[in-house]
């Protein structure tokens, strides 16, 4: 290579590095407002909001975590909410989560959901079972690929608000025990709008 070669793909590599760090420092709208609209009381259920513990502040960072307890017939669910547009790397398969808890996961399968597919985990740890189901939503769709959602928040990065909507990460868990999240899926969850 020649010296001007040289000096021509360094310089443009620099310019590459210096558009790339103001890319980062422009602030992204997130999904609080959509978030904001997830509802709390509806035909036959109500909800409380839950504050998050430090522990899982400290794991989120400056993503946004939310969580609610929804009561619906008499059962119990958790419902928690990840917006990592500030902070990606705080949302990641909740897989991982479940078995840092202490869950151990017993059978995953795919599940079909308005709008695209989530994941139905059934669970158990020493003091009994649970079930529950996670996705990734953008507002308008459903999936429960990690490696999708890191790929749309890695194009919305790079493309700004060309790039769709901040996609969060859904996670409803049954409190109770013994109870299943099946009436959920198919009762439940098609009265809230995805947020």
């Amino acid at each position: 290579m020649h010296p001007k070669q040289v000096t021509l793909l360094f310089s443009s590599l620099l310019i590459l590095i210096l558009i790339a760090t103001y890319v980062r420092t422009l602030d992204l709208p997130d999904a609080s407002a959509r978030i904001a609209n997830f509802p709390q009381s509806g035909p036959g259920f109500s909800a409380r909001r839950v504050a998050l513990t430090e522990f899982e502040k400290d794991m989120l960072g400056e993503a946004k975590g939310y969580k609610w307890i929804y009561t619906w017939k008499g059962l119990r669910y958790a419902i928690t909410i990840l917006d990592g547009t500030h902070n990606r790397q705080a949302v990641h398969d909740p897989r991982y989560c479940f078995r840092g808890a202490g869950w151990t996961i017993e059978m995953d399968e795919t599940i079909t959901l308005a709008g695209g597919s989530a994941r139905h985990l059934q669970l158990s740890n020493e003091n009994g079972r649970s079930e529950a189901v996670f996705f990734y939503s953008t507002g308008e769709r459903v999936f429960d690929a990690p490696l999708e959602y890191w790929m749309r928040a890695t194009v919305r990065r790079w493309l700004r608000s060309k790039g769709g909507a901040e996609p969060v990460l859904v996670m409803l868990q049954a409190l109770d025990a013994g109870i299943g999240v099946q009436h959920a899926i198919h009762e439940f969850l098609p009265m809230l709008p995805m947020p």
